[in-house]
């Protein structure tokens, strides 16, 4: 049973498992539902076909990629394929089907590996991975075949230059092995790194298992010798050597009648990540020295590839911890500033007690009430931007959700002398979310308020619909300063605020998210002569990606 996780997008390191046939994958599909808003409502289908299994676009509006390829009808996967739909990217298994394409079985770590301690072995050419022989095995085209060999090299490099899962890489590096080598067995084996030994990560075989767990010999000089001198190995003629003589169980090699052994480094900057080990058993299959020398390429560009892997999973976590650690600055200070407030108030209303002086306490309790207020939008604002949420989609009137925000900054334009002029236009009934539309309209508007200057400063709120467009447009207006150039490309990044202490930095940020959410759009841009203006564009058209059928989410 074929199963799609996701290596990157809003649904990271989520399975599922293809229990249905055909499976639909889409933002509103019921067999595999994605929540990338790059995801078409029914995207893609996965179906039976071929032997295995084929993917289909279904005609999507961004299309449907299968390791970085567009596709354009029916495509075959075999296990270890990406599939990109919109930003998320999966990762497909198929462990228990046969790959049609090459005509060998998948197996990934369900397998045993013996390692045989023989008197000798039969070692017959070696090239090193870290030589320049290697790397010149890349670049030179003047070789006999080189044209098919620089035909893999690219194809190789190509497929390596995606963003991947080191389970996905070598899946893939096993797939192009195989189809290079008349091999009957190949074991891609990894250097654990706190006992140093042989892991196996993936194995492909040329015949079917019969769902038998398989037992592969290695031969434990062959697997020293590439290890200690960074050597890729061709073994021929391995049927007569002693390695290959011992448990005669129907996995053994000599009962394969094994012909041929190339093993080679997956090696990076003189590290040793692990081993391709395939044989032979084909009477007429002996690997050549060309061949040696490819493989010897394809491990040295795989362990460059895990090497960036690796680079890039370390760089990521240090980022990540530097935002979290910058995120709780944030957070720590602004807090702070907050408690500061009330503290100061709190000392007021003790100093009016201790001298029976109302009016001292009413303007403590003024302080203590405006910072209550900071604290509450800044908690919501933080939750709206941290958390998933479903819009609830009902009829709301966005002229009565105007007036009731203007309603409750009333009493700070009145402290600050603030004036609201409000031009409402005649609007249709709008299919939206009311919380998260008062939650814009609050915040845009008390960014607003904030930006002007104390005692003169106009903000002025429109609505109006646009017939053509079928859009609900609401605008703010204020005579302040502007966004300067250099704000302009940060004004709804979270946590950047223009107003230094006086913004949360989350406002316009959560803002952006809830409009998006509600397939709207909002755009912020500076006035000619001073002020700034906000304009959130809505759709009157509920679209089929909403269901109004719902009953409200706590928070």
């Amino acid at each position: 049973m074929p199963t799609l996780t996701v290596l990157y997008g809003p649904d990271h390191g989520q399975s599922f498992t293809a229990d249905a046939e055909p499976l639909v994958i889409g933002r509103s599909a019921a067999d595999l539902q994605l929540s990338d808003g790059g995801c078409s409502r029914q995207h893609a289908r996965l179906k039976p076909g071929g032997g295995g299994w084929l993917i289909e676009d279904l005609h999507s509006a961004n299309g449907t990629y299968v390791n970085g390829q567009v596709i354009s009808s029916a495509e075959s996967l075999r296990h270890g394929d990406q599939i990109r739909i919109g930003c998320t990217l999966l990762l497909f298994h198929d462990q228990s089907c046969w790959d049609g394409r090459s005509g060998s079985s998948a197996i990934n770590k369900a397998v045993d590996v013996k390692l045989n301690q023989p008197s000798d072995a039969s070692i017959i050419t070696t090239v090193n991975a870290m030589s320049e022989e290697a790397e010149r095995r890349i670049e030179d085209s003047s070789e006999e075949n080189s044209s098919s060999s620089w035909s893999i090299i690219c194809h190789f490099a190509k497929i390596l230059s995606t963003s991947q899962s080191k389970e996905a890489l070598l899946n893939r590096v096993a797939d192009i092995v195989m189809d290079q080598l008349d091999a009957s067995r190949l074991i891609v084996l990894r250097v654990d790194t706190h006992g140093g030994e042989l892991v196996p990560e993936v194995a492909r075989f040329r015949c079917e298992l019969n769902n038998q767990r398989p037992c592969i010999e290695v031969s434990a000089k062959i697997t020293s010798h590439v290890l200690e001198k960074r050597d890729g190995v061709l073994c021929s003629d391995a049927i007569n050597d002693e390695r290959f003589v011992g448990s005669g169980s129907h996995d053994s090699i000599h009962r394969l009648g094994l012909r041929s052994v190339i093993c080679v480094p997956i090696i990076a900057h003189d590290h040793v990540y692990g081993l391709l080990h395939a044989d032979s058993s084909t009477a007429d299959g002996a690997f050549s020295q060309e061949q040696l020398r490819l493989i010897v390429a394809i491990g040295w560009v795989t362990g460059i590839a895990i090497d960036n892997i690796d680079l890039h999973q370390t760089r990521m976590r240090t980022e990540r911890l530097a935002a979290t650690g910058e995120t709780v600055a944030y957070l720590s200070h602004h807090m702070r500033n907050l408690l500061q407030g009330m503290q100061s108030g709190s000392e007021f209303i003790e100093t009016g007690l201790d001298k029976a002086d109302i009016n001292h306490v009413r303007s403590g309790w003024q302080m203590i009430r405006r910072n209550i207020d900071r604290t509450l939008n800044f908690a919501t604002n933080l939750l709206t931007f941290s958390k998933k949420r479903q819009p609830y989609i009902r009829e709301v009137n966005v002229n009565l959700v105007v007036e009731d925000v203007l309603l409750l900054i009333q009493k700070l334009c009145q402290e600050e002398s603030i004036s609201i002029e409000t031009a409402l236009g005649q609007l249709p009934p709008l299919a939206s979310d009311f919380d998260g539309l008062h939650q814009v309209i609050h915040n845009i508007v008390l960014n607003a308020v904030q930006a002007v200057r104390s005692k003169r400063g106009i903000v002025k709120v429109a609505t109006k619909y646009d017939a053509a467009s079928e859009d609900i447009i609401i605008t703010v207006t204020d005579d302040g300063p502007g966004i300067s150039e250099r704000e302009m490309a940060h004004v709804f990044e979270a946590f950047h605020s223009g107003k230094g202490h006086a913004g949360t930095g989350l406002g316009l940020a959560a803002s952006k998210k809830i409009i998006e959410e509600l397939n709207g759009q909002i755009k912020a841009e500076t006035l000619p002569e001073s002020g700034a203006r906000l304009t959130v564009t809505l759709p009157v058209t509920l679209t089929a990606s909403f269901d109004t059928d719902q009953t409200p989410q706590p928070g």
